[in-house]
């Protein structure tokens, strides 16, 4: 069923390859979009956001249930504490956004969303024992904020690249192929999450599960700041305004 849920999304952003006849015709079309590497990079972009942010939720309750024995109770108010969070965070990331500060955001939040997920592991290549629930919850929820930060980031980038690349601006034709592409690479992350993740977890435990995911959010931080080298070196516009 949760697959079933999570296949939705993606099956309208395939129905926006056929989206309007007009559209197919100019070139500025769904499939158009991942011609351009930085609408790739941010199509993994959510892809990770959300494999990271599902299998973290596939994992954590059997871990700190059976590492602490703590309450699923105890585990429900930490869940509530990253709801929370995410309340608080939005409209502040928002603000920052709409200021311009769009990949600076996007390329702070992948280093510390990395950090701290290898850190709230607890990483065996950092610690030789998982005995440190303060230290796991007080990372988890900090983690939060960079999950969130990451996650509301690309919208403006994608928007930003399509326009540079000829699509219209305010158009609702724009809008929706990269709000499509967008929840594409969001629901697909949420389907492998919890499948890979867990079986991950199953094979290799929790902390180093997560200390795979910590490098693999360091690996996209690093190819951000690789691509966007190469866009100032080619002198090639990130925005319509270049």
């Amino acid at each position: 069923m949760y697959v079933v849920c999570c296949s939705v999304p993606m099956g309208n952003s395939a129905a926006l390859i056929y989206f309007e006849e007009d559209t197919l015709k100019s070139g500025q079309n769904y499939i158009q979009l991942f011609k351009s590497p930085g609408q790739v990079l941010i199509f993994f972009h959510c892809f990770l956001v959300t494999l990271s942010c599902s299998a973290r939720i596939t994992g954590i309750s059997p871990f700190l249930t059976s590492t602490f024995q703590v309450s699923l109770t105890e585990v429900g108010a930490l869940l509530s504490m990253w709801a929370l969070v995410n309340t608080l965070v939005c409209p502040l990331i928002g603000a920052l956004i709409n200021r311009g500060f769009i990949y600076s955001s996007i390329i702070s939040g992948w280093i510390l969303f990395g950090i701290t997920t290898i850190l709230s592991g607890p990483s065996p290549l950092i610690f030789r024992d998982t005995n440190h629930y303060l230290f796991i919850v007080i990372t988890l929820v900090v983690a939060q904020i960079f999950q969130v930060q990451v996650n509301i980031t690309p919208i403006k980038a994608a928007l930003n690249l399509a326009e540079a690349g000829g699509y219209e601006k305010d158009s609702v034709h724009t809008y929706g192929m990269v709000t499509g592409m967008i929840n594409c690479g969001l629901a697909l992350g949420a389907i492998v999450g919890p499948i890979g993740g867990g079986a991950a977890i199953q094979s290799v435990g929790y902390p180093w599960t997560m200390t795979v995911i910590g490098f693999a959010q360091l690996f996209i931080a690093a190819l951000f700041i690789f691509y966007l080298t190469i866009m100032k070196l080619l002198r090639k516009p990130l925005t319509l305004e270049g």
